[in-house]
């Protein structure tokens, strides 16, 4: 066979590998890689994180959001061990600043419910990754060395509307205590 074809087709053969071994998946059930260390302590955001909202409160078209404003949120994670090396429990605080308006003509009026602290995530580990859920959704993921953990939060809420609370990438970090 020649050497262009191999390479496509090596590359199939792995990835049905990957699928048939669960090597792809949403993420909780994955394979994870042992922790390259323990994240169980305390971390704290030197700096207000800014936290942007988006909902579709104000828009007519059904789960379409639309950024309402900014927060400066100061953050905490309480990071405790959880059923083995690859779960921890995480407890994230964290003190609203004022909220800032976008403009006023992309969302004049918007409904917005103000997330409650602290929030009680579960995250997954897998070498120097951290991925966070609430529940079953999906809340952030966050690379880390020994004392910064950098990432980015990401949460969507949905009730009669929808509510995102979101950093830029890598905009939030946290240092170990």
């Amino acid at each position: 066979m020649p050497t262009h074809f191999a390479r496509p087709a090596g590359a199939l053969v792995l990835l049905s590998l990957a699928w048939s071994c669960g090597g792809a998946g949403d993420g909780q059930n994955a394979p994870v890689l042992t922790p390259a260390r323990t994240l169980v302590g305390t971390w704290k955001a030197p700096l207000p994180t800014t936290v942007n909202i988006s909902t579709d409160s104000c828009s007519n078209a059904l789960n379409t959001m639309t950024l309402a404003g900014t927060q400066p949120w100061t953050v905490t994670f309480v990071i405790t061990a959880g059923s083995d090396e690859n779960h921890v429990y995480v407890q994230m605080s964290f003190t609203r600043g004022t909220y800032a308006p976008v403009s006023a003509t992309a969302c004049s009026n918007p409904i917005l419910v103000p997330e409650v602290s602290p929030m009680f995530l579960t995250g997954v580990i897998s070498s120097t990754r951290l991925t966070l859920y609430n529940g079953s959704t999906s809340a952030g993921v966050f690379n880390f060395t020994t004392d910064i953990l950098t990432g980015t939060f990401d949460y969507t809420w949905n009730g009669i509307y929808s509510q995102r609370e979101y950093t830029a990438t890598n905009g939030m970090t946290l240092l170990r205590q």
